[in-house]
């Protein structure tokens, strides 16, 4: 696949290096020689060629040691995306878990309409008003201690996340605190840290115990009450009264608790915009909150044109908004332009590289999509006792089960199905330009499971030189986001 050349909003031209992970600036009589325009490079017939003939040369050799030594690799027709997991990376993965997420209930208290389990989706999965139960969850905690205290434990940070998720898992805190007192007790080499994600309606009633054991507080909120209507009540009622009283009160209570351990989410839809959200964030809680724009995958055919009118784009808002550089520059980090920008700067910066093939080798061979090896960063467990990969992707995407207080995995189904997948993405990701960048995850492509499946987000040439352009032109315009990206921020 060719050499990437674009150029800004500046007029400045620039190539990336796909293959060798770099990015140049092209100075524009060098970038002649690579558009081949000879109208633009002077003729020998020409009277001044002889005044200019020594500055030709120059950039004739720039362009030359540009052609041979940078860009000799940019030429293969194809990515070779052919790498594929195997049953030690799902071993290392267990070894070394970062997250394990209990759904501890499939109970809501709330009935938001945008909810994935609500009437835009076809998840498999429904609430049942399912509660998890001890014994399930304790199997769980058991199988990783054993692993933490093994040499196969290699994780350099010694922690990991025990998350808590639902429906709304405030209405099953008596597990929840069964978990946590039960890890508590334990002699083990791992430091664990509590968290929950919550719509804050109970919040008064636990939160005394949620302080003493230093739970991280994730409260969906979508601004303020003209921006809540989509939170209701199983009354239809919205939920925001309750909410706001609830998060009020925990700040005057729990002013440092409140500080560090408390954050937010907002969900993005026609009711709100990403400046009314940091706006009231900002005012009342000196916060900035995550935003995500509604889930697009699984949607209901007979649903999509409801869903087009209640969906709106998280760039688009932030350009719509009064001073669009001031709300990028508050996310800092949770800022899509931001996330967009670094994982660019880490993959063509020339600096960052995944293992020592590619730090040695321009033709290493590279996965379809962008997908987190299952068990590579988090597992999650349903209420059923159901063990997935994420929270995040249908339940039909299931790994194996808790049953009779034992762990059933098996690694070469696991291997053997998710390869599978691999493969049938994988044509349409070996001509895509973004696969080196790629942030899009197989489990929400709707049509993973055939043999010649369509990811939404493939970049051909034209579409990734774009996308370039306007990266390199936004840093350009805000060169302090480049130093932020560079110096400050870390992703995980």
């Amino acid at each position: 696949m060719k050499a990437i050349l674009t150029k800004t909003d500046f007029n400045n031209h620039y190539y990336i290096a796909r293959k060798s992970k770099l990015i140049g600036y092209l100075h524009p009589e060098i970038y002649k020689y690579f558009q081949n325009t000879e109208s633009d490079i002077i003729s020998t017939q020409n009277p001044k060629y002889s005044q200019f003939k020594s500055d030709e040369k120059y950039y004739e050799r720039k362009y030359n040691f540009l052609k041979e030594h940078i860009l000799s690799n940019e030429t293969k027709e194809i990515n070779n995306c052919t790498r594929r997991i195997e049953e030690v990376h799902i071993k290392d993965g267990l070894d070394n878990i970062e997250q394990v997420v209990f759904e501890v209930t499939s109970s809501c208290n709330l009935k938001c309409r945008y909810c994935a389990y609500g009437e835009f989706y076809s998840y498999t999965h429904t609430q049942e008003n399912r509660n998890m139960d001890f014994s399930t969850a304790k199997t769980v905690v058991d199988f990783f201690v054993r692993r933490f205290n093994t040499p196969d434990n290699k994780s350099f940070k010694g922690t990991t996340f025990i998350s808590f998720y639902g429906g709304e898992p405030l209405l099953n805190m008596g597990l929840i605190k069964k978990i946590i007192e039960y890890i508590k007790g334990l002699e083990v080499n791992r430091n664990f840290i509590f968290s929950m994600t919550t719509n804050g309606v109970l919040l008064m009633k636990h939160i005394d115990f949620l302080v003493d054991n230093s739970v991280r507080l994730l409260i969906s909120l979508d601004g303020d009450n003209e921006g809540n209507q989509y939170r209701v009540d199983r009354l239809g009622l919205n939920s925001f009264p309750v909410i706001i009283s609830n998060v009020k009160l925990i700040k005057e209570k729990y002013p440092d608790f409140f500080k560090e351990y408390v954050n937010f989410i907002a969900v993005l839809h026609n009711k709100n915009s990403v400046e009314s959200i940091m706006y009231f964030f900002k005012k009342n809680f000196d916060k900035v909150p995550m935003i995500a724009p509604l889930n697009t995958s699984g949607i209901l055919p007979e649903k999509t044109e409801e869903f087009k009118n209640i969906y709106h784009d998280y760039i688009d808002s932030i350009n719509r908004s009064n001073n669009p550089n001031r709300i990028v520059t508050e996310l800092g980090a949770k800022s899509p332009e931001i996330r967009d920008t670094f994982i660019f700067c880490k993959q063509y910066g020339g600096t960052f590289f995944e293992d020592y093939s590619e730090l040695f080798s321009n033709n290493a061979t590279l996965f379809p999509t962008g997908t987190c090896f299952p068990f590579g960063r988090k597992m999650f467990i349903a209420t059923d006792g159901s063990i997935h990969t994420c929270e995040k992707i249908d339940y039909r995407y299931s790994f194996g089960s808790v049953i009779d207080k034992t762990i059933r995995l098996n690694s070469k189904f696991i291997v053997e199905t998710f390869n599978r997948y691999l493969d049938n993405i994988s044509k349409s990701c070996s001509s895509c330009y973004m696969l080196e960048s790629c942030p899009h995850c197989l489990y929400l492509i709707d049509d993973i499971e055939n043999e010649n499946a369509k990811c939404p987000g493939y970049l051909n040439y034209e579409d990734f030189s774009k996308k370039c352009s306007t990266i390199l032109s936004r840093l350009e315009k805000n060169r302090e986001m480049f130093n932020e990206i560079v110096n400050d921020i870390i992703f995980v």
